[in-house]
């Protein structure tokens, strides 16, 4: 517990707290609020992954949780306050932008858009209708086998094919501001 306990951060009243054991109730307190939203986010998930099965599919998985000692031997909490601080490291962002889900997907700009406004993806707008979308990095964790690292590789080639661009664009406004001056020069001593 102690373990969990630690990467449970507590709000900036809480940190003013100077009991150790106060601070540790704070975070279980904090801990509980947080299991409740993980537990509503696990009914939403349930609703869409049970949207995509049939009937006797989710009959079988049904089946195989009722015989406990089969469940896998692992504490997917533990696993999810790992890759929590994975995101931290920026192994895997929160939320991803229109261009980098096209990127994912293959799918347009535009049609990103309207999968979002759509509610296909789960994306918001936090500065209202006409701002640009947040979409939910999670919705495409493995989207069509395309692991992070796939995507991080093409994101970075990207960022760096752009920034080459920018920078062979800069170098040419350079000589074209160089060639003009020139030419002024040349101009103003043949006034002269």
């Amino acid at each position: 517990m102690s373990k969990i306990l630690n990467n449970i951060p507590l709000n900036s009243e809480q940190e003013k707290i100077s009991s150790k054991e106060v601070r540790d109730y704070a975070k279980i307190r904090n801990f509980e609020q947080y299991i409740k939203g993980m537990e509503q986010e696990i009914e939403k998930l349930k609703e869409t992954w049970a949207r995509k099965l049939s009937i006797e599919e989710i009959k079988q998985v049904e089946k195989t949780l009722k015989n406990e000692s089969k469940l896998p031997s692992y504490d997917p909490l533990l696993a999810y306050i790992k890759s929590e601080n994975e995101k931290d490291r920026g192994e895997v962002p929160e939320y991803l932008t229109v261009a980098e889900v096209a990127l994912i997907t293959g799918l347009s700009p535009q049609m990103v858009r309207r999968h979002c406004a759509d509610g296909k993806f789960e994306a918001f707008q936090p500065s209202g209708t006409n701002g640009i979308w947040k979409i939910k990095a999670s919705n495409f964790k493995d989207y069509k086998g395309i692991t992070w690292e796939e995507f991080k590789k093409k994101r970075n080639k990207l960022f760096s094919q752009s920034k080459e661009l920018a920078n062979d664009s800069i170098k040419l406004q350079d000589e074209d501001l160089k060639e003009n001056s020139e030419n002024i020069t040349k101009t103003t001593n043949l006034t002269l």
